[in-house]
């Protein structure tokens, strides 16, 4: 797959979101288009280097059935920073993949701090918190409970 054609492709399409699920931040990149496009989600998987299972879904309305996939895991969403710092894109989204960006990086580099320590949960968390809410004011953004 052409690489700027990706890059516009995951700008226009894509989805980069941090919900909150269960009391802890979750890093989500998603990407949905119709069922019958289904071979460039299968690209983009490819390109990337990730075996992910694309979900489908059919519709009640006149609407097309779609086709998605959505890359929650920390190692596929960091071989998708380096995809997309390799071959930026410079639209409006641009702003917000670079917050989205530094909360998974965040997230991975402290994954395995220790819990032990009160403080360090609290600073982790303000953190994370900023993160969120500089997204959401970017994109409305929904909680997952």
């Amino acid at each position: 797959m052409d690489k700027g054609y990706m890059a516009g492709l995951i700008e226009g399409e894509g989805s980069f979101g941090l919900y909150l699920k269960k009391g802890y931040y979750q890093p989500r990149f998603s990407m949905t288009l119709r069922d019958d496009d289904e071979i460039i989600l299968k690209d983009v998987s490819e390109t990337l280097q990730i075996k992910k299972k694309l979900w489908r879904h059919k519709r009640k309305d006149n609407h097309a059935p779609q086709a998605g996939i959505c890359l929650e895991d920390p190692n596929h969403l960091i071989k998708l920073i380096a995809y997309l710092d390799e071959n930026p894109f410079i639209g409006k989204k641009r702003p917000q993949y670079e917050i989205w960006k530094e909360a998974v990086l965040f997230i991975k580099r402290n994954r395995y701090t220790t819990r032990a320590n009160p403080e360090w949960r609290q600073r982790k968390r303000a953190r994370l918190d900023s993160y969120y809410q500089e997204l959401k004011e970017l994109k409305e953004y929904k909680e997952t409970k």
